[in-house]
């Protein structure tokens, strides 16, 4: 007689309930990872084009502004909502668009109402700006916090939600 080696109807039932559990079990916690990592992405996505925008201000000798945008549009928007995206544009009023930015899906990112002008030496022409980047299920410290000080240093926090 042969020896059929195998497994049985039984275990493989019971090795497929505790994959189940464990599953069900670490899902919940990658979702957290999942949607803190996005966070943090767009925040340092945001932190690059404020960056550019200062540069690109010295490089130019003009002044570059970063401004929401509006939907559907090449234009500046005014509004703390910037979900719809940003604009980086040369000069004032109807300047030179260098680039555009899109957020993700159910993210919300608050910042100034008319955007931020850098002026031709790199410094901002406001104050203290600053951005909130959070998500819906914002959780612990997932909020991330892009400042950027009068001198036109960028920086980026993690802060509670």
């Amino acid at each position: 007689m042969r020896s059929v080696k195998g497994f049985t109807l039984i275990e493989l039932m019971v090795t497929i309930a505790v994959l189940a559990v464990i599953i069900s079990l670490a899902v919940p916690s990658f979702s957290s990872i999942i949607r803190d990592n996005r966070l943090f992405s767009l925040s340092q996505e945001l932190r690059g084009t404020l960056q550019q925008a200062r540069s690109e201000a010295v490089k130019r000798n003009e002044v570059v502004t970063v401004c929401r945008s509006n939907v559907g549009s090449t234009d500046c928007a005014n509004g703390t909502a910037w979900e719809a995206g940003w604009l980086i544009k040369v000069g004032s009023g109807t300047g030179e668009i260098l680039a555009s930015f899109q957020a993700a899906q159910g993210v919300s990112i608050t910042g100034p109402t008319s955007g931020l002008t850098f002026r031709r030496n790199g410094m901002a022409s406001t104050g203290n700006a600053s951005w909130s980047v959070t998500s819906s299920g914002c959780t612990g410290t997932q909020k991330r916090v892009v400042r950027v000080n009068k001198v036109g240093n960028v920086t980026l926090d993690k802060e509670s939600c």
